[in-house]
């Protein structure tokens, strides 16, 4: 993301959406593709997304 930012020489933006596990879960499962993402992998990534971390302003 970087590289395009500075390509048309614009700021980073990130968007982050903080979802329920459960509601990740569902919709996992609900997915248009032939193979969801297993179950085990949502609840590893939703652990690894910590808000506090993302939210804090950066010096």
């Amino acid at each position: 993301m970087g590289s395009r930012a500075r390509y048309h020489q614009r700021p980073e933006v990130a968007v982050f959406f903080e979802l329920r596990l459960g509601i990740c879960q569902a919709r996992s499962t609900t997915r248009a593709r032939a193979h969801p993402v297993p179950q085990d992998v949502v609840c590893e990534l939703r652990q690894m997304t910590s808000t506090d971390e993302l939210l804090a302003p950066r010096d």
